[in-house]
């Protein structure tokens, strides 16, 4: 049972399983073959890790990895009459997760469907399908997906995201959190 590295100045103890069973680490035990070149860290003076300049930025993450969007839903009826939102970004857009939180719920048997679409005043329900928005609670598109909602989806630039309440809701109180993606964008370069 091997449970120490020679370091050269002391001993780096892990055991057999990998946990770190040394009580600290100081910065001269990053040796430069600890650091891979291409990975986006560089040693810094006085010992220590940094991230280099051109590695990946907050702004990268953000339209790479996804950026959350939250909005409130209106009590209009009619299509897109809860929310309508257009993709101006000036590129298709992929929508990872549609999450909606009811924290008052909405009056008699009313329904929500959100989806994507061409108009920004019709129903479309390709994220959440006919959503029971007469209790409070999270809902999302992996559980309470319905029949035709499911994401990822694709979101065409000039599109609309839509949100429709099936009748007169009352006076629901509710938000919609969308994570949109830029899977087009290259955050290598």
């Amino acid at each position: 049972m091997a449970d120490s590295l020679n370091s050269g100045n002391g001993a780096f103890r892990v055991n057999d399983s990998g946990v770190i069973l040394t009580p600290s680490v100081g910065a001269a035990s990053f040796s430069s073959e600890a650091i891979p070149s291409a990975g986006g860290l560089e040693r810094r003076s006085g010992g220590g890790i940094g991230v280099k300049a051109k590695a990946v930025t907050g702004d990268m993450l953000g339209t790479s990895a996804g950026r959350p969007l939250l909005y409130s839903l209106s009590t209009t009826t009619g299509g897109g009459g809860a929310l309508s939102l257009e993709n101006t970004s000036g590129g298709d857009l992929w929508i990872m997760s549609a999450d909606l939180a009811i924290t008052t719920a909405a009056s008699g048997g009313v329904t929500l469907d959100i989806g994507i679409g061409a108009s920004g005043s019709t129903s479309y329900d390709t994220l959440l399908d006919g959503v029971a928005a007469s209790a409070t609670g999270g809902k999302n598109a992996y559980d309470d997906k319905g029949t035709n909602g499911k994401v990822p989806r694709k979101w065409p630039s000039g599109q609309f995201v839509t949100a429709t309440w099936s009748g007169s809701p009352g006076s629901p109180v509710a938000k919609l959190r969308l994570v949109a993606a830029d899977l087009t964008s290259d955050i290598s370069t």
